[in-house]
């Protein structure tokens, strides 16, 4: 158990030391045009076929760019950060932590809250006043941990935590396509969608399809202009 919260702290460090790299960037056009509240779902491969089937659960969080630098007179390039928040139910198999519905038979659950941190650099290209078409990519870190457990479950938080945090499975690289609508002087709406990709699969050693444990996000942000 000592090893994996040594692994947990090792990569909360990581997220903290990314960010404070980007801020040092940000020091030459620094700007916070706006705070974003976004909203949508999430979808979660599972290729397991005794377990629940791939869910599909709601996430919110919030988007803020800090970093702008105009590249062309329509391209800009920017460094952002986001923040999304999304549970589920899991099980322990007795190798690994599958997706599980809380009416499953036993009632074996543990319920798992999970937060995406995830620096960004984008690029985005104005075709008017109103539209923006944008692209990032960067490196997104989840982190799940077992909340609440059944009783017949209780004593396998610490075994889900474990493989969580084993093998890299915490570490997603990523990249989002968007739109941003300018509806108002002070308001915007953005429609996106995010691709996490589990590229520990290369090195798991589990044989597993490369949908399982894929993420796919679709988001609509409510972007307040400051």
């Amino acid at each position: 158990m000592e090893l994996y919260l040594k692994k947990l702290t090792v990569s909360v460090l990581i997220v903290l030391n990314l960010t404070l790299c980007t801020f040092s960037l940000s020091a030459y056009s620094f700007k916070v045009p706006y705070i974003s509240a976004d909203a949508g779902i999430l979808y979660l491969g599972n290729s397991d076929t005794d377990s629940a089937p791939s869910p599909i659960l709601r996430t919110i969080g919030t988007t803020v760019p800090f970093f702008y630098q105009s590249l062309l007179d329509e391209l800009t390039f920017v460094i952002k950060g986001q923040i999304l928040f999304w549970s589920g139910y899991y099980y322990f198999n007795g190798s690994r932590a599958l997706p599980q519905e809380v009416e499953a038979p036993g009632e074996k659950w543990n319920w798992v809250l999970a937060t995406t941190i995830d620096p960004r650099f984008a690029f985005e290209y104005s075709f008017n006043h109103s539209i923006t078409a944008g692209l990032d990519i960067g490196l997104a870190f989840l982190l799940r941990f077992p909340i609440i457990s059944s009783e017949s479950s209780s004593e396998n938080s610490s075994q889900i935590l474990q493989y969580f945090f084993s093998n890299g499975r915490f570490f997603y690289p990523e990249n989002n396509l968007y739109i941003i609508w300018n509806v108002f002087d002070n308001l915007a709406l953005s429609f996106s969608l995010k691709f996490m990709y589990p590229i520990f699969h290369l090195w798991d050693t589990e044989n597993l399809p490369f949908y399982d444990q894929f993420i796919l996000s679709a988001l609509i942000g409510f972007m307040i202009k400051i």
